[in-house]
């Protein structure tokens, strides 16, 4: 790759752009979430498997969500629009769909309706790095566009999602873990720090890995998010089955609970 008047090659061969970013994460805990994801926890075939509970996604509704897309791959014919480019803001068809959901849905939240051709033409640049798929884009519209299926999938996502904080806030309530209560999320923010050796932020991170190794368990350190409180991790309690939070918050309890007897004696 020519750099010659840009940047000068280092190395590696890379940019000093592209260098600085081999060198560097994002996230602290992608490499363990990776490791973590390869020697997944499963009740029947892996019991003493890993349990990532890291990363904010919601598994609890894929088992229908899935049926329901293939289904629709099954039975629904591509149309043509789906192989070429239709506009940095989506498909005018999806966009329909798509606001007919919001309408019904997502009434109460904040959206962004504008005639001002500056601001949409801008909203046009900012998103064509951005795009979905169309692919993606027209599986989204025969997934909306099923009313019945979309008021089931949000009614049982919003209890299962409720059953699953109960059970992680009552495990942190027996353990004595103080925690931040959730509003429409899918993680808690538990505070571990009276655990931590000192209040720096090699001790959070310590206590953080010690947790994982000693468990399994990945929970998303603090100090990414900016918290100026050593000791916090976030805990996302739908990303994983029902069977293997159950695992992980056991885990939890009883490492929790073996720290204090070890500290008493």
């Amino acid at each position: 790759m020519n750099t010659t008047g840009s940047q000068e090659d280092t190395a590696n061969g890379l940019s000093r752009r592209g260098s600085n970013a081999s060198q560097s994460q994002v996230r602290s805990d992608t490499d363990l979430f990776y490791e973590a994801m390869a020697n997944l926890h499963h009740h029947e075939d892996n019991p003493s498997g890993a349990l990532p509970m890291n990363v904010a996604e919601n598994k609890l509704g894929w088992t229908e969500l899935k049926a329901k897309i293939e289904a629709i791959s099954a039975s629904q014919p591509l149309p043509d629009w789906v192989a070429g480019y239709t506009g940095a803001k989506g498909n005018p068809e999806v966009l329909a769909v798509l606001a007919e959901f919001m309408s019904t849905h997502l009434a109460q939240r904040e959206l962004i309706y504008s005639r001002n051709p500056a601001f949409n033409r801008a909203a046009d640049n900012l998103n064509v790095a951005h795009m979905a798929s169309n692919l993606t884009q027209w599986t989204i519209q025969q997934v909306l566009a099923d009313h019945a299926f979309v008021d089931a999938f949000i009614s049982n996502n919003r209890k299962r999602l409720t059953e699953s904080y109960i059970e992680v806030v009552e495990a942190l309530r027996r353990s004595g873990i103080p925690y931040v209560p959730s509003r429409g999320s899918l993680f808690v923010w538990a505070d571990f720090s009276e655990f931590l050796e000192d209040q720096t932020e090699a001790a959070d991170h310590q206590l953080w890995l010690r947790i994982y190794d000693a468990t399994g368990i990945l929970l998303t350190p603090g100090a990414g998010f900016g918290h100026t409180k050593h000791g916090m991790y976030r805990i996302v309690y739908p990303s994983l089955p029902r069977t293997s939070v159950h695992a992980a918050l056991s885990r939890l309890e009883a490492l929790v609970m073996g720290w204090r007897e070890v500290e008493t004696a």
